[in-house]
Parts: structure tokens; C-alpha cells; sequence
């Protein structure tokens, strides 16, 4: 028979999340929207996706370099939406409502 021993667990966590700036730096407003949204420093954003709460995509967007967009979104119905940014294989994603 063995000896009970006391032995200590010491766990160190490491904070992995990276912020991106170039997401960071992207602003959509206004929060809540009714029959528009705009969306800054889109620069270097490669895609735009807007998904319903279903986790349908609704809108896709290629920003083509361009810093702002307007997007018209009067015929989307009331609810959460997400607007899901991507800029060299990283995204982000920002909740709005309607």
C-alpha cells in the first residue's frame, strides 16, 4: 500500500486572443438601424457578411479598397443581425438589430 501524498496543481493561462487593428479600427452604425447602415475604415476589409440570427448570409460585400459604405437594409425584417468583417484570414464579427 502507498502513502497518500499531497501534490499541488499550479496552472498557468495564457490570453491567446489577438486583436486585429485593421478590424478593430471598423465602425457600423447606427445601432439599432432601420433602413441603412454604414459601415468605416472598411480600407482593407476583404469581406463584409451580414448573417440573420438563423445564421443565414443576407448581404455579401467586397469592399474593393473602398473606406465607407452605405448599405440599404429596409426590406430586412425586424431581429439580431450579425455583421461578420474578414481581413487576411481573421474576422470579426458585430452584433446589430433591427
Amino acid at each position: 500500500i502507498m502513502p497518500a501524498t499531497e501534490a499541488a496543481l499550479i496552472v498557468t493561462l495564457k490570453n491567446t486572443s489577438v486583436t486585429d487593428p485593421i478590424l478593430e479600427a471598423v465602425s457600423v452604425y447606427p445601432n439599432p438601424f432601420t433602413t441603412e447602415i454604414a459601415l468605416n475604415n472598411l480600407t482593407n476589409i476583404t469581406k463584409v457578411s451580414m448573417v440573420n440570427a438563423q445564421g443565414v448570409t443576407v448581404r455579401t460585400l467586397i469592399p474593393n479598397g473602398a473606406n465607407e459604405l452605405h448599405l440599404t437594409v429596409d426590406n430586412l425584417p425586424a431581429g439580431l443581425y450579425l455583421v461578420v468583417l474578414e481581413h487576411n484570414g481573421a474576422k470579426k464579427t458585430i452584433r446589430i438589430v433591427k
